[in-house]
């Protein structure tokens, strides 16, 4: 998450600069960190496609500019983004067959696990184009969409005030609504500038939109960083409001009030330091908490040294199905989607599939596919498998069949 964060402040920072200017540098250093975003996590590719719309906008609007002058700023921004991110799109191509921007890429209106979900003709839901779904299923699956996201959307707002203080909190959105009314009093020549740089702020919020589809999410603190820098952008506008004001009371003419006057705005550095610094400290308590390193070790057990292991023990190119795209993707291996449906199906799924190895978790099993619970237990018989693997650390199990 951390990485995460630094990225996308550098890619407001970047963006709300490259607004305004079409300097080579500039535009390849924000197209380079929009790719480090997206590497970072997939849905940051949004702030690419979200940034791009928006500098077309401010370099359509740049008319006394040359045409030349203003297509090189672009390209020079894509050229930044593809020169990073191409080598990990060529992987997932390697990986999944086709071209794709994630290996998530059936997290659409369906969501991660209804895409997962088995069909009667042995296809994934995930799948089948909105063609072959048909418009009568379509709607269906926009309405669980929507209650999903409804759902999420209220646990992320309860986290969000848990973890920030309320001062902290209506000061940004104090400051937030300044800066849309700052708009109003822009001159009009400069207007389109100026909305556009305030869009560019809303970047954090936008890549947050996609993690809301997801059915059964924990929301945790960690989920809320990427609203980090707008909410310091409204806090910092109300501080800046506050200088005004106080300013604006002190007689223009009063003797002895100049040092006043010129260390007044320096006041506003440690004043959001200082929010910041409080509203944020629940949240490095609980990241660098003993619970959350022992989830982060979790983590590593039954993501990254299950990949490993796979990497280590099974043929090269040998496919692999997982709940979880981390543990194709440690193990250097094609990664599928862990199919929804009963034990005869999907292992009907990985022959037709020619899927070589099936990875059960007893993190996503028992919560997300519980028809397929028996297979946390490898002396249960499984027609069509056979464990290779079986290892339990910090209460989780993991275990691998090969596919016979």
């Amino acid at each position: 998450q951390m990485p995460y964060l630094t990225m996308l402040m550098t890619v407001t920072a970047l963006g709300t600069a490259a607004v305004s200017s079409r300097s080579t540098l500039i535009n390849l250093a924000l197209g380079g960190a929009c790719a480090a975003l997206y590497l970072t996590r997939p849905e940051g590719i949004l702030a690419f496609f979200f940034l791009l719309a928006l500098l077309l906008v401010a370099r359509h609007f740049e008319l006394p500019a040359p045409v030349k002058s203003r297509l090189a700023s672009l390209v020079w921004f894509v050229a930044g983004f593809t020169l990073l991110a191409l080598p990990y799109l060529v992987f997932l191509r390697q990986q999944t067959g086709a071209w794709a921007v994630s290996g998530k890429s059936g997290v659409t209106i369906l969501g991660v696990d209804q895409s997962m979900k088995l069909l009667p003709d042995g296809t994934m839901l995930g799948e089948k184009s909105a063609g072959h779904l048909g418009i009568t299923s379509l709607f269906s699956n926009f309405g669980s969409f929507l209650h999903t996201y409804q759902e999420n959307a209220i646990k992320f707002l309860t986290v969000l005030l848990e973890q920030f203080s309320l001062a902290w909190f209506v000061l940004s959105l104090l400051g937030l609504f300044l800066l849309a009314a700052d708009l109003v009093r822009t001159p009009a020549r400069e207007r389109t500038g100026y909305l556009l740089r305030l869009l560019v702020t809303l970047t954090g919020a936008l890549v947050v939109l996609p993690v809301f589809a997801f059915s059964n999410l924990s929301v945790g603190p960690s989920y809320i960083l990427p609203l980090f820098p707008l909410l310091l952008i409204g806090l910092c506008r109300s501080a800046a409001a506050l200088e005004g004001f106080l300013l604006g009371r002190l007689p223009a003419t009063a003797k002895g009030l100049a040092p006043v006057k010129w260390g007044l705005p320096l006041l506003s550095l440690p004043v959001v330091l200082i929010f910041g610094y409080f509203s944020l400290a629940p949240l490095w308590t609980g990241l660098s908490s003993d619970d959350f390193r022992y989830y982060a070790a979790s983590q590593e057990f039954f993501l990254k040294q299950t990949g490993q292991w796979l990497s280590r023990n099974t043929p090269e190119g040998s496919r692999v199905m997982a709940r979880w795209s981390q543990i194709g993707f440690y193990g250097d291996r094609p990664w599928r989607g862990l199919a929804d449906g009963s034990i005869q199906e999907v292992v009907a799924y990985l022959h037709k599939n020619r899927i070589g190895y099936l990875v059960i978790d007893s993190v996503a099993v028992p919560r997300r596919r519980p028809q397929l619970v028996s297979l946390l237990d490898p002396l249960l018989p499984a027609p069509g498998l056979r464990p290779v693997y079986a290892r339990q650390e910090y209460d989780i199990r993991v275990i691998i069949y090969q596919v016979l």
